[in-house]
C-alpha cells in the first residue's frame, strides 16, 4: 500500500506550504463552499470568464491548500496582487483566514527568472512553515517586511533571526529564518487536584492525582489553541466521569502516559477524545467495566487512524451513539473478547472502495495489518452487526485490494518486519539478493544516501569530482545519490573521501535525517524542557551531533536500545533504518511535523 507520504513531498516542494495531507493538484482543491472564496485571475489580457484562472473554496475562511502557480510561456509567474497593476502584494498560503471573498490577480515578469526562495519557520507558530520567492536583487528588509508577523499563543513575537543556533541553511542561497518569541507561562489545576503546566512548544505536563470532569469544554480551553501534546508524568485515579477531558483540543496531535490512568471507577467517557488531530491512541490498558456513556467518544477525531481498545470491557455500556462518528481515517482497530458494539448507531465510518481498499473490514490474523490473512470480511455496518468477542477479538484492517508481498525469507517473525515491508512496498530500500533483506547487516553511508535520494523522487544530479572515492566510473546505484546528497548539503565527505562503503553510526544517521527534513523545509527546533538525561550514555554523543540526536529522539525518529541505553556511536543496522525511516514518512503523511 502507497502512503502519502510521497504527497507530502511534492506539497512541500511545489505547494511551498507544510500544511494537510493532500496534493496541491487542482483535483484535489477544495470547491467553493463553507465560506468565502478566492478567485484568481490570470491576468494575462484575457477578459470575462475566460480571465479566471480557479476559484478556491475555503473551510468557514480559512484556505486549507495552497493551489499550484499558474504558468504562461516566456513570463515568469511572481505572485499574487488584490490590483491587476500588482500595487498591492497578496500573499496566498495555507492557512490563510479571510473575512469575505476576495479577487487576485497573477502578477508576471518578462523571462525567466530564477526567484531565490525564502523560509520563515514559525517556531511553534502560525504559520508553522512559509516558503516565498523573491527577486534575486531583493533585500532582507524587504523578505521580513513581505512576510510579516506570526502568532503564537501565549507568546509575543520579538523578531525573526536567521538560524536558530542549532540549525543552518541546508539549502545553498535559500535565507532560512525562524521566529523568535517571548513566553507568557501558563499553569494551574484541573478540578481534582492534578496540577498542570503549559511549555512554550505547546507541550501540556499533567501530574499525576485524581480527574474527575464533566463540564461541557475540556479543562484548558481558555489555552486549547496552544497545547499539542499532553503528557501525564504519574498516576491518575479517574472519577466517575472524564466526559470532554480532551473534547475540542484542536491543536492537540498526541497525548502520551495515558497508561497511567486508573479508569476502574469511570461511568462515563462521552465526548473523551473529540480532538480532530490526534492520530494514534492506545487504550489498551483501560478498564471500562463500569463505563455506560461512550456517546460520540471519538466523534470528531478525523485523522485519528490506529486505536487499540483489545482490553476494553463493554458488559455496562448502555449507549455508543456516535462512538467513531466522523473517524474517516481510522484504518487500524484493536477489539478484544470483552468488547462488543452497543446498538447499531456507532457510527464507523465507511471503508473507502477505490484502487487502494476493497471496501471491507478484515482482521488480520496470522498476517499483518498490511498483508491481512484473517477469515473474517466485514463493511463497517455489518462489522458492528456481528463482532463477536469470543471468536473476532483481532486487530482489524481496511482491506488492501492488493495485499503487500516481499520476497524475504529471514524477515519473519523479525521485530521490525512491519518497517522492513513498508520500505520495500515503497521502493526505498532493497535485498542484498533477490531473496534476503539482511535485516541485522550494518547499514553503510551509500545505502542510506541512496534510500533518502529516493525519498526526493532520485532528482537529476550533475557529476561532481569532489569525492576521491566517488569517481565517475562509481556504481550507479549509488553514484548519483551521492551527488544530489553533496550538492543538498545532506552528506558531506571526510579529508576529501565520502566512504561509500563505511558503516554509519546511530548519530551519523541523526544527522543525514535532520538535513533531509530541513530539506523539505521542515522545522528542526526542540523545545527548551526536552533532554537526553534518561540515557546513561548520553555523555557519549559527539558534540556536533547533539542538536540532530535531540531533534530524532524528540520526535521518536530514534528510539533507545534499551530503556536506559541510546548508543549513539553504535553502528545502524538495516533493520533499525528501516525503522526510522517508516516512522519519518508516517509522521510527514500523517502532517505530524507541521501541528
Amino acid at each position: 500500500m502507497m502512503r502519502n507520504w510521497k504527497r507530502q513531498i511534492s506539497l512541500v516542494l511545489v505547494a511551498c506550504m507544510l500544511l494537510g495531507l493532500m496534493s496541491a493538484s487542482a483535483s484535489a482543491l477544495p470547491p467553493p463552499g463553507g465560506g468565502p472564496s478566492i478567485t484568481l485571475l490570470w491576468n494575462d489580457g484575457r477578459v470575462g470568464a475566460d480571465n479566471v484562472f480557479r476559484t478556491l473554496g475555503t473551510d468557514h475562511g480559512m484556505l486549507l491548500i495552497e493551489p499550484e502557480p499558474p504558468s504562461r510561456e516566456g513570463y515568469t509567474f511572481m505572485g499574487w496582487a488584490t490590483d491587476a497593476a500588482g500595487d498591492n502584494i497578496f500573499d496566498l498560503w495555507a492557512g490563510l483566514i479571510i473575512g469575505s471573498s476576495i479577487r487576485l490577480y497573477a502578477q508576471w515578469e518578462p523571462g525567466m527568472v530564477h526567484l531565490l526562495p525564502v523560509y520563515f519557520c514559525g517556531n511553534g507558530g502560525f504559520p508553522e512553515m512559509r516558503r516565498m520567492l523573491f527577486l534575486p536583487d531583493s533585500s532582507p528588509d524587504e523578505w521580513i517586511s513581505r512576510v510579516g508577523q506570526p502568532e503564537k499563543w501565549g507568546h509575543k513575537f520579538i523578531e525573526w533571526r536567521l538560524g536558530d543556533g542549532t540549525s543552518y541553511d541546508i539549502t545553498p542561497g535559500s535565507p532560512f529564518f525562524y521566529a523568535y518569541w517571548e513566553w507568557i507561562p501558563v499553569a494551574g489545576t484541573i478540578f481534582g487536584g492534578s496540577a498542570w503546566r503549559l511549555y512554550s512548544d505547546g507541550t501540556l505536563m499533567v501530574d499525576g492525582g485524581y480527574i474527575h470532569w464533566g463540564f461541557q469544554s475540556n479543562p484548558w480551553f481558555e489555552y486549547g489553541r496552544g497545547i499539542s501534546r499532553i503528557v501525564f508524568t504519574g498516576p491518575i485515579m479517574g472519577g466517575n466521569s472524564l466526559r470532554n477531558l480532551f473534547s475540542g483540543l484542536g491543536s492537540l496531535t498526541s497525548i502520551e502516559g495515558l497508561d497511567y490512568f486508573n479508569t476502574s471507577n469511570v461511568t462515563d467517557m462521552t465526548r473523551l477524545f473529540n480532538a480532530h488531530r490526534l492520530t494514534s491512541l492506545d487504550l489498551s490498558s483501560w478498564n471500562t467495566s463500569n463505563v455506560t456513556y461512550m456517546s460520540f467518544m471519538f466523534s470528531g477525531a478525523g485523522r485519528l487512524m490506529n486505536l487499540n481498545l483489545s482490553s476494553w470491557d463493554t458488559s455496562n455500556v448502555t449507549t455508543m451513539e456516535g462512538i467513531f462518528q466522523n473517524a474517516h481515517l481510522l484504518r487500524e482497530l484493536t477489539l478484544g473478547e470483552n468488547f462488543h458494539f452497543v446498538g447499531d448507531d456507532a457510527g464507523l465510518p465507511a471503508v473507502p472502495q477505490n484502487d487502494t481498499y476493497t471496501g471491507y473490514w478484515q482482521n488480520v490474523g496470522s498476517g499483518t495489518v498490511r498483508n491481512p490473512l484473517g477469515e473474517h470480511v466485514f463493511t463497517s455496518e455489518e462489522l458492528i452487526e456481528n463482532y463477536d468477542g469470543a471468536t473476532m477479538a483481532d486487530t482489524w484492517v481496511w482491506q488492501p485490494r492488493n495485499p503487500s508481498i516481499h520476497p524475504f525469507t529471514d524477515i519473519d517473525n523479525h521485530w521490525a518486519y512491519e518497517a522492513i515491508e513498508y520500505v520495500y512496498e515503497n521502493g526505498l530500500m532493497r535485498g542484498i539478493t533477490p531473496t534476503t533483506f539482511a535485516p541485522n547487516a550494518r547499514l553503510n553511508r551509500a545505502m542510506l544516501t541512496t534510500t533518502l535520494w529516493r525519498m526526493m523522487g532520485e532528482p537529476a544530479a550533475d557529476f561532481q569530482p569532489v569525492f576521491s572515492d566517488v569517481p565517475s566510473t562509481a556504481p550507479a546505484w549509488y553514484r548519483d545519490a551521492v551527488m544530489w546528497a553533496y550538492e543538498n548539503g545532506i552528506a558531506r565527505g571526510i579529508d576529501g573521501r565520502f566512504d561509500p562503503y563505511g558503516e554509519i553510526t546511530r548519530e551519523q544517521f541523526a544527522a543525514m535525517i535532520h538535513r533531509y527534513a530541513q530539506l523539505l523545509g521542515i522545522c528542526t527546533n526542540v523545545p527548551e524542557f526536552f533532554n537526553l538525561d534518561s540515557f546513561q550514555d548520553r555523555d557519549e554523543i559527539s558534540g556536533w551531533a547533539e542538536p540532530y540526536m535531540d531533534w530524532a529522539v524528540f520526535r521518536e525518529l530514534i528510539q533507545g536500545v534499551n530503556a536506559q541505553t541510546l548508543a549513539p556511536s553504535g553502528t545502524a543496522t538495516r533493520a533499525q533504518s528501516a525503522a526510522i525511516l517508516m516512522r519519518f514518512l508516517e509522521r510527514l503523511a500523517d502532517g505530524g511535523f507541521f501541528v
